[in-house]
Order: structure tokens, then sequence, then C-alpha cells
């Protein structure tokens, strides 16, 4: 690999004396860029399960289709990743010393994980990205601050007036380097939304060029993932149970003891969920529907939830106005071997399982679950 890194580095610091002002002089200075090196720190939270995630990572890049990227555990330095794409050939390296390479596009979305991706800055890879921006109607700029924000149809059936998302970027003035994204979004339909910061700390330290770790092991044998996504459905359904329900206990939300078997007698819709699945939110208010719609005949839909507590589950059903039992539970027991939410069992009132089912779709799921009911009835 034949690069002059520092050069380039003196070179893009002094490519101009006076302050960068518009959207346009940021792409300029930027399409002089080349070997930079940064700290990269994404942080996370989400206010309706009060939870927080966040990502660290070494970032040395020379072109839009040659970097290496190197994340680091949250709360120390040991390596979680390291990504380098060499044209279209992107290697990974995982924490388990296994190495794999793909066929990437450089232009495209390199590393398939969404947030690991936000750690290289989109304009770098991305020529058009500048045109998007300045092409956006809702774009604000002030300084080297830009600010785009969704617009919504007020008038659209499915409006909700509390849904937002705004994305801003701040660039240096001096080297129009982006220093940091703010993503923020909120789904009025869903009470469910999340704040997100990425920074990015440049350094005059010229990059390193790539060179794969002792540690690294050989590619993982390649799988099929057709075949692989396949198999995980038909393995994970088949795992749960089936015949007689197992026994299934925890606490209900007032803290007192609650069970599975309190609702013998009945036949109850069992829903595995957890706030910050998009398929189980969506599907509450329709639970709730269900729940009106067949609870005088002897009908009962229960929550479960293992990853959330019940303060916090309380306060994110009370904002939907959505009242269904819960089972809040410490983790899952060994006999609901739940790998996938939302999961859903429909059991008799003699602990006998009618039917069981994974994921919610606002289509299929309604009519399907109606049916089911009503005949189970």
């Amino acid at each position: 690999m034949n690069k002059w890194p520092l050069v380039a580095l003196v070179a893009l610091a002094a490519c101009g004396t006076e302050p960068l002002e518009t959207l346009e002089d940021v792409r300029t200075a930027q399409a002089e860029a080349s070997a930079l090196r940064a700290e990269v720190t994404l942080s996370a939270y989400t206010e309706a399960d009060d939870s927080r995630f966040s990502r660290r990572a070494h970032l040395d890049w020379w072109a839009a289709d040659d970097f290496t990227l190197t994340v680091y555990e949250d709360s120390s330095d040991a390596v979680a990743a390291m990504y380098h794409l060499a044209g279209t050939s992107l290697t990974r390296i995982g924490a388990d010393s296994i190495r794999t390479v793909s066929e990437v596009d450089p232009a495209g979305d390199v590393i398939p994980n969404y947030y690991t991706g936000l750690l290289i800055p989109p304009m770098l890879q991305d020529t058009a990205w500048f045109a998007a921006l300045a092409a956006d109607s809702t774009l604000v700029q002030d300084g080297l601050n830009f600010t785009t924000h969704a617009e919504y149809d007020r008038e659209a059936e499915d409006y909700h007036p509390e849904t937002r998302s705004v994305d801003a970027w701040t660039f240096d003035a001096k080297t129009g380097l982006p220093l940091r994204f703010e993503d923020g979004w909120y789904r009025g339909d869903l009470a469910y939304g999340r704040e997100m910061t990425v920074t990015w700390a440049w350094t005059d330290e010229a990059p390193v060029a790539w060179s794969e770790p002792e540690w690294a092991r050989d590619p993982a044998p390649e799988r099929d993932v057709v075949d692989e996504e396949e198999d995980w459905y038909e393995a994970t359904m088949a795992a749960l149970p089936s015949g007689l329900a197992p026994a299934l206990r925890g606490k209900a939300l007032d803290g007192s003891d609650l069970a599975l078997s309190d609702f013998a007698g009945q036949i109850t819709f069992l829903d595995f969920w957890y706030i910050g699945c998009g398929p189980c939110m969506q599907a509450l208010p329709h639970l709730a529907e269900l729940q009106s719609k067949f609870g005088p005949r002897g009908f009962n839909v229960v929550g479960a939830n293992s990853h959330q507590d019940a303060a916090t589950i309380s306060r994110y059903l009370s904002r939907r106005d959505i009242d269904l039992p819960q089972l809040v539970l410490d983790s899952l027991p060994a006999a609901w071997p739940v790998r996938a939410y939302p999961t859903w069992f429909l059991v008799g009132p003699y602990g006998q399982i009618i039917d069981r089912g994974m994921g919610f779709d606002p289509e299929g799921s309604v009519a399907y679950l109606d049916s089911l009911i009503e005949v189970s009835l």
C-alpha cells in the first residue's frame, strides 16, 4: 500500500485560511481530504425503556473504498470487531478472531450493522451526499450547523401529531470535516423514539496502513444465507413448547404474584414482547382490541416481558392507553425458549397450546388472529 498520508494531512490543513461558510465550501474542502484519522463515539438514549447503548471506534481513512475501522467494547479497550475495506473487498475480524471476507459496494451500506456503519461519515463515501442534503426542502443552516426535519402529511390516515424526525450535522470551519451528527426521532403512534449522537475527533496523526492482527483466524466457512434463515425459523418454531403449556410464573405490574395458570378455564393469548421491538409495539393496540372484543366470552390477552421492569412497562402502556395484564419475568424459563419477538401462544382453557407463531403483520396477522380466536371460543 503506497501512500503519503502525512503530506496529505498537511495539505488539508493548509487548503485555505478563510473560514468555511457554506455547504458548497464544506463539500469543496472535503473533496481535497485524504489520509484521515479519528476517534469516533456513538451514544444513544431511548426514554421509553430508559436504555442506553454506545459504540467507540478508531477510524483510519484514505479514500471512499479504502479505510480501516476498529470497534471497541463499550466498557473496555478490547476489540469487538475490525473492518477493512480495500476496493470492493470488506474484511471483518470479530472478537472471536474469525476473519470473513465479502464483496461489497463501496458507495452503499458497506458495514452490515446499522449502528456500526454510522461511525463512517457518509459524505466521505457517497459523492452525491452533499447534493442530497442541499436539495432537502427542510434544510436550515446556522453557521456550519445543518439541520433537516421530516415533513408529514397532516391529512394522512396514519398521521400522529407527536411524530417527528430531526437530523443535524456540524462541520469544522477549517477542514470541512464532520464533527457531530445528531439524530432524533419519535413515533407518536408507538410512543417510542431515540436520541443519538455521533462525534468524530480528528487528529493530525497519519493513518497506519492496514495489517491483519496475529490473532485473526482463517475465514469462517461460507454458508448459504437463505438456507440458514429457513433453518433458523424452522428450528426456532420446533423448539417452542407444544401440547400442554409449561408453567410460567412472574409478577404482575402491581408487584403481586401472577402465573399463566391463573387464567385457567379461559382461552389466553400469551404474548412475549418488549419495548423496543417494533412489531411488538405495533401489535399492542390490536391485542387490546381483541381483549375488548372477545373478553366477555372468556378470552384474555396476557403479555410476558423479560426485558423491562414493571415500572417501565406500566409507564409505557399507560402512555398508549393500553390496559392488559403483564407477566414480568426476571428471565425466560428454559421451557419457554423464545428467540424472536413477538412470539405468541394461544392457550386453551385446559392449558393446551392451540396455536403459536412469531411476528406481527398489520394486515395478515390481524385477520388471522381474529379468525383463530373466533373459532377457538
